[in-house]
């Protein structure tokens, strides 16, 4: 049976806990929409997908060369290449980036406590890192299906090919 006293000691520890997850919450920073994120004619990705994708495509495809255009080239191609997987695919990779676009989930299971556009490249790679390396499988499948989206698109443009030197797949000639 509970008494009085115990009740009010839990009353008043659960009703800090709210208070200072509620504080917690409200500090995190929130990333600000970015208005010609909007003009982009992408079908999948919203505008704070786009802002988390301008974030880490950088970092992941350093030493590359690649800036912001690139960046926003490999965002649509990955947008359109989205559309032929199946809709399992489509609805989980929908949840990756809600919970990464979120303030709570970037901060929480990505580790980034500031705005996505103020993150340093070293807290991106150690995010990265930290999902390759999770014991979580859930981690680790988030982590290869955002490489392999971000790498598979950038590498299917041809401009993307010359510091790999690579001149292309050959030409067949056939004879007549």
């Amino acid at each position: 049976m509970i008494t009085k006293r115990t009740f009010l000691k839990s009353s008043l520890i659960l009703g800090g806990s709210v208070a200072l997850g509620t504080l917690v919450y409200w500090k995190i920073p929130a990333d600000e929409l970015l208005a010609d994120l909007d003009k982009l004619p992408l079908k999948f990705f919203t505008a704070d997908d786009q802002i988390v994708l301008l974030a880490i495509i950088p970092v992941m495809l350093s030493g590359t060369g690649i800036n912001k255009e690139t960046a926003i080239r490999t965002i649509i191609n990955m947008d359109a290449s989205i559309q032929f997987l199946s809709l399992t695919a489509q609805s989980e990779l929908r949840d990756l980036f809600n919970l990464l676009a979120n303030k709570l989930g970037r901060a929480l299971l990505a580790g980034i406590w500031s705005t996505w556009r103020t993150a340093s490249p070293e807290d991106i790679i150690q995010f990265l890192r930290g999902w390759q390396n999770s014991f979580m499988e859930l981690l680790q499948i988030g982590y290869q299906g955002l490489t392999q989206l971000v790498f598979g698109n950038y590498y299917s443009e041809s401009s993307s090919w010359a510091h790999l030197d690579y001149p292309g797949p050959p030409s067949l000639k056939f004879q007549s």
